[in-house]
């Protein structure tokens, strides 16, 4: 019987250990369903001995473990033909591993000893132009269980705004402005909605900002990847800056949200998001119309604005 399976390698020699394993998940799948495949099993092979691709100089070899068990493995429940994951040990066992394969392998022409990455964001929007469909993520029904769960136990009836922050110690200048945000979310609040904080990963067991006094806060998210993504799908809205998880919800049409473009996406002149094929102004061409990007400054009453505004076009296309 012919192995019917999509070996898809994940080389952190040449691949960012970060949530751009998320666009060469997506780029798997798609080229699964276009083989006529039934499944995917990933095998993420480890760097030699330095750090690899140049992104995982930003953190030590522990964090960057925690990484490909908190970010990578978890991801691949998203994806529902993802049947399996190795995480090799080293690259000679990756080598053995991809020598016993004689068909089906992602990247085109992959080998250990010449690895090929294709985890650039560039290569979904191409598919998307392309009129493909790339959105698909969707977290487990269990996830969303727990997240309407968590939800309603909590909101008293109002619509839930998750709020995202960037608080990152690498590219700052990305970063979510706390006391844009904060604003943001006390009007929410005081206007009848039910915000929630989910903070960066580093931040997220700390002192509450005096920003947000009195916003509920969701660490459980922050810390468990396929919890963070029902919670995102369950919400009625969901904000947040240029960052990791952002990139979760563009690949998932179950989720509604304000991406707020910072940095330099938004400052530098070309935008360097047009290497991915996205225009300074443009929206990328998967998302639908509750999916909305903003190419401005952070400011309070521009983002209360939008994601009120979005929240009032959901419920009219309810009825």
């Amino acid at each position: 019987m012919t192995d019917q399976t999509l070996y898809a390698f994940y080389d952190l020699e040449v691949s960012p250990n970060s949530f751009d394993f998320s666009a060469f998940i997506i780029c798997a799948e798609t080229h699964r369903i276009e083989n006529n495949l039934e499944n995917i099993h990933v095998i993420v092979v480890p760097q030699k001995n330095d750090k690899g691709h140049h992104d995982n100089y930003l953190f030590d070899d522990k964090h960057g473990m925690w990484r490909i068990n908190n970010v990578i493995i978890p991801m691949t429940q998203f994806i529902a033909s993802c049947k399996g994951i190795t995480v090799s040990p080293n690259r000679a066992r990756a080598a053995i591993f991809k020598d016993q394969i004689t068909r089906s392998v992602f990247p085109h022409e992959y080998s250990v000893k010449y690895p090929v990455a294709h985890h650039h964001t560039g290569w979904s929007i191409i598919d998307a132009h392309l009129e493909k469909d790339v959105q698909h993520f969707n977290a487990t029904a269990q996830a969303r269980t727990y997240a309407r769960q968590w939800i309603k136990s909590r909101s008293e009836g109002k619509k839930c705004v998750a709020i995202t922050l960037r608080e990152a110690p690498f590219m700052e200048n990305r970063n979510s402005n706390p006391d844009v945000w904060g604003e943001v979310a006390q009007r929410l609040k005081n206007n009848g909605y039910f915000p929630v904080l989910l903070r960066d990963v580093d931040r997220a067991l700390d002192t509450p900002l005096p920003q947000f006094d009195g916003i509920c806060h969701f660490p459980e998210g922050v810390f468990n990847l396929g919890l963070r993504l029902g919670f995102y799908e369950e919400a009625e809205v969901c904000a947040f800056v240029a960052n990791g998880p952002g990139q979760l919800c563009f690949y998932s049409k179950n989720v509604n949200f304000v991406y707020v473009v910072t940095g330099d996406w938004l400052d530098k002149k070309p935008t360097p998001f047009g290497r991915m094929g996205i225009k300074f102004g443009e929206t990328p061409p998967m998302v639908h119309r509750f999916q909305r990007w903003l190419w401005e400054e952070q400011n309070a009453e521009r983002l209360y604005s939008e994601i009120t505004k979005l929240g009032q076009d959901i419920a009219t296309a309810r009825g």
